[in-house]
């Protein structure tokens, strides 16, 4: 077609009269290609999946997942003659760096998603016992600490998270044992008190069945919930106190 406007080049891409690389760019190098095995990076630029960020306030998410370290083997690794002391404890100690794990957890860790042998596993933890690595008291106080300041979880809420981290009932019950009734007390108080505010407008029985359903979800019994509950829509302004308006 004649007079027509600036047509594509024909060709393959490489072939004569095709455009090819420009002069600035170089063709890649040994170094610029990732080796055989190694994580890609991804969309931040950060490689493998160790980048991850911690658990939000205090409480530990999931951890990550964690490849064998360079020169350190672990299970699957090809070297025959790894220890598998060294192994474990290598695997433990990367653990730890994360933050402060049960002995259950840690347990768990290495015998059901490392494949380590748990002979291996209990004898290792029992050397990091007696050097105060693994401290399943220590633990479980810091824990309960921080779930109540950042959750205000009851003692209750609390208890069922160490179980699930494999802490022994006695300490569960050490742990409990600290724990001031009228404490807890003030701390649904506390709680009802800062959710009743975004209540406003709502029939007074729907906003104590939510506040009530707030609390029992943190753990708190139904008397505690219920005395906490009902002193804070008493203690309400007149202006911001739950209508008549029956709500959802």
């Amino acid at each position: 077609m004649v007079g027509g406007g600036p047509g594509r080049p024909r060709g393959r891409p490489g072939a004569a009269g095709s455009p090819g690389p420009g002069p600035g760019s170089a063709a890649p190098g040994p170094g610029d290609v990732p080796s055989p095995g190694s994580p890609a990076p991804d969309a931040t630029g950060a490689s493998g999946p160790d980048s991850a960020a911690p658990g939000p306030g205090g409480e530990p998410g999931p951890g990550p997942t964690e490849p064998d370290a360079v020169g350190v083997p672990g299970p699957g690794s090809p070297d025959p003659d790894a220890d598998p002391a060294e192994v474990v404890r290598a695997l433990a100690l990367r653990r730890l760096e994360q933050r402060d794990y049960s002995r259950g957890e840690l347990v768990d860790h290495l015998v059901r998603r490392r494949g380590c042998e748990r002979g291996v596993v209990d004898a290792v933890l029992d050397r990091f016992e007696a050097v105060g690595l693994v401290d399943d008291a220590r633990f479980a106080a810091l824990w309960a600490e921080s779930r109540r300041r950042s959750r205000g979880l009851s003692g209750g809420a609390i208890a069922r998270e160490l179980r699930a981290r494999h802490v022994s009932e006695e300490i569960i019950a050490g742990v409990l044992a600290s724990f001031d009734p009228d404490g807890e007390a003030a701390t649904a108080q506390e709680l009802a008190r800062s959710r009743v505010r975004t209540m406003r407008g709502l029939d007074r029985r729907v906003a104590y069945r939510r506040l009530a359903g707030f609390l029992a979800r943190r753990g708190y019994g139904p008397s505690v919930a219920a005395d906490a509950v009902a002193r804070a829509l008493d203690e309400l302004p007149e202006d911001s106190e739950p209508s008549g308006r029956p709500g959802p």
